[in-house]
C-alpha cells in the first residue's frame, strides 16, 4: 500500500503521454488524501478500527505532502492550478496557504479556465471551499458561458 507510486493523470493533460508528470503526481496524491479523509469519516460509525487506520494513513500522507520543495520553498509553491484545486479540496491547505494559492493561481481571469469543463469543476469546488462565491460565478460565466451561448446542451 504505497501512495508514493501513483499512475499518471490524464485529467491534467499529461496522462499516458508523460508518465513522469510532476503536476499529475501532486494531483493524484491530493485526491488520495481527500479520499482517505472522507473514507475515514464515513467509516467512523461502521468500523472504528478501519476508520482509525484510514485516518492514520491520511495523517502520514498529509505530513509527507507538507514537506518543503527540493529548493527549500513551501510545498504549495510547486503547484499549478489543477493540483492547487485538489490541495484545497483535500483539506491540506491552511487558510494562509489558501490565500497564497488564490493570489498566485486562482485570481488570474486568463488562466482560471482549465483544459476542460471537467477540470474546471474541481477549481469551482476549491473556490467554494475558500468562500470565493463571486469568483466562482465569474468562472461559470466565462468558462461555461460561451458554450451555452453557442447552444450547448452538454459541455466540451
Amino acid at each position: 500500500r504505497s501512495w508514493r507510486s501513483l499512475p499518471p493523470c490524464d485529467r491534467t493533460g499529461a496522462g499516458f503521454s508523460n508518465s513522469s508528470c510532476v503536476e499529475c503526481e501532486h494531483d493524484f496524491r491530493f485526491i488520495l488524501l481527500r479520499t482517505l479523509n472522507e473514507s475515514a469519516s464515513a467509516y467512523k460509525s461502521l468500523n472504528a478500527s478501519f476508520a482509525a487506520t484510514l485516518a492514520a494513513d491520511a495523517a502520514s500522507l498529509a505530513k509527507a505532502l507538507r514537506g518543503d520543495t527540493a529548493a527549500g520553498q513551501p510545498w504549495h509553491t510547486a503547484l499549478l492550478l489543477p493540483s492547487a484545486s485538489d490541495a484545497v479540496n483535500s483539506g491540506l491547505a491552511t487558510k494562509e496557504e489558501e490565500a497564497a494559492l488564490h493570489a498566485r493561481l486562482f485570481s488570474d481571469p486568463l488562466t482560471i479556465c482549465q483544459l476542460s469543463p471537467f477540470n474546471t469543476y474541481w477549481t469551482l469546488q476549491a473556490l467554494g471551499r475558500m468562500g470565493k462565491a463571486e469568483q466562482a460565478l465569474f468562472v461559470l460565466r466565462n468558462c461555461y458561458g460561451g458554450m451555452i451561448a453557442l447552444g450547448a446542451t452538454t459541455f466540451w
